[in-house]
């Protein structure tokens, strides 16, 4: 008698976890994707800084890493709610990239503004002669940073 050998079976595990594999890196895809709508940051330019700082208008420093997640959760759930669009509209919107943290620019404006932790926050407001600081660390949602950017507003 000749014995067929059914390979069928085999086959169904290594496709399985193929299949599966898919399904978690397109999963994990999607949830990279940037948001549709989010603050329109400026990379930062001390000139620009500066200017604004003489006029006295608003400004918010974002400091931030690519390796950074809090920085991510940031970005993907706070700078893209519309109120926060909203209210960053007027002010002077900055963004500093510290992910290659041994680069000596890098180094120098984390010394200037004395950035110890990622992610940091900084609103900057106030007359020219007595401009104000508030700092936030760490990952803030949409209702935190309005009622920081309220207060600075002084509302």
């Amino acid at each position: 008698m000749l014995m067929q050998k059914n390979t069928g079976a085999n086959i169904g595990a290594p496709c399985r976890q193929l299949i599966g594999g898919f399904l978690l890196c397109l999963g994990l895809g999607v949830m990279m994707i940037a948001p549709q709508q989010s603050v329109m940051w400026q990379e930062y330019d001390e000139k620009a800084f500066e200017s604004a700082e003489k006029d006295g208008r608003f400004i918010i420093l974002n400091f931030h890493a690519d390796w950074c997640y809090p920085c991510y959760q940031l970005n993907r759930f706070t700078f893209s709610d519309s109120k926060v669009i909203d209210y960053l509209d007027s002010w002077t919107r900055l963004e500093i990239d510290m992910t290659h943290q041994s680069d000596i620019a890098v180094q120098k404006i984390a010394g200037q503004f004395k950035v110890m932790s990622l992610p940091t926050i900084m609103l900057r407001y106030g007359a020219f002669n007595n401009r104000q600081e508030l700092r936030v660390l760490g990952f803030k949602r949409a209702q935190d940073i309005i009622a920081l950017l309220d207060k600075a507003r002084g509302q």
